[in-house]
């Protein structure tokens, strides 16, 4: 039937715009790059898998 198909195709078309919704969200969250405050003059020990790259501390 057209009914069936149209509705297989509506069905079709939600389904992937619920999916690339999804990946917008976990690309924008992933995306987020990590913030760490310390207050000034606290040691501070870190652990790196690769390397850091840091800017120039402008006070």
């Amino acid at each position: 039937d057209d009914e069936d198909g149209f509705g297989q195709s509506l069905g079709d078309a939600a389904a992937q715009q619920a999916a690339q919704s999804g990946a917008r969200i976990v690309d924008r969250e992933l995306s987020v790059r990590p913030t760490l405050n310390v207050r000034a003059g606290a040691p501070v020990r870190v652990l790196v898998t690769r390397d850091i790259v840091l800017r120039r501390f402008r006070p």
